[in-house]
């Protein structure tokens, strides 16, 4: 008896923790409209609204924000956060929201990228501290990443048929390489194996 007391202890004592960590119903819905007000001020270029959602302690955020909803034509934010836990930091509750959003419009082209807000409850109101909104999505990302698709997708495939072709030593070797480790093993197989054969130039006789 004294043994499962001291379980059914233990398993109240772990709920009771877990419940103390987990976001409370009320403050799921409290964060929910904060990111309605947000978005929906960000659409309507309501700076006001966005003062107040921001933590004002942190007023960089603020003016940083006010001038990033200028460049935005649209922006969605769609998440799901609630199976996480509320984080400790200097004796606050913080929550971090992590999502997919679209804000077509000047230096950002790209849509439903991953994106994240921070709340911290301050009192009994939550505000933001932290996020990554006003963050550009340039052209110098978007043009690295279409040079980077093909390359990916077709340098293991013409490394393959190089060694295929060509006298390679330990062909066994790079032809299982390459097939089953496609990039990681096309990359050295360039520059060791290809490049060197262009290299090594065959002597007159």
């Amino acid at each position: 008896m004294k043994k499962i007391a001291l379980i059914l202890g233990l398993l109240i004592l772990n709920l009771f923790a877990h419940a103390q960590d987990s976001i409370s119903p009320l403050d799921q819905y409290l964060i929910s409209q904060k990111l309605k007000d947000f978005v929906s001020a960000v659409n309507t270029k309501n700076y006001e609204t966005i003062s107040s959602l921001v933590s004002s302690d942190n007023p960089n955020l603020i003016t940083s924000m006010q001038k990033k909803i200028k460049t935005i034509n649209e922006y969605v934010f769609e998440y799901d956060f609630f199976d996480g836990f509320i984080e400790e930091e200097n004796g606050k509750k913080r929550v971090k929201i992590i999502g997919k959003y679209q804000k077509p419009g000047i230096n950002n082209k790209l849509s439903w990228a991953s994106g994240y807000f921070t709340f911290e409850k301050q009192g009994d109101n939550w505000c933001i501290v932290e996020t990554d909104f006003c963050t550009d999505i340039g052209w110098p990302f978007i043009l690295f990443t279409i040079l980077l698709i093909p390359i990916v997708a077709f340098l293991p495939i013409a490394m393959l048929i190089d060694c295929a072709k060509h006298p390679v030593k330990n062909k066994a070797f790079w032809v299982f390489f390459l097939h089953f480790f496609n990039i990681i093993a096309a990359v050295p197989y360039y520059f060791f194996i290809r490049r060197n054969r262009k290299k090594i130039k065959p002597q007159s006789g």
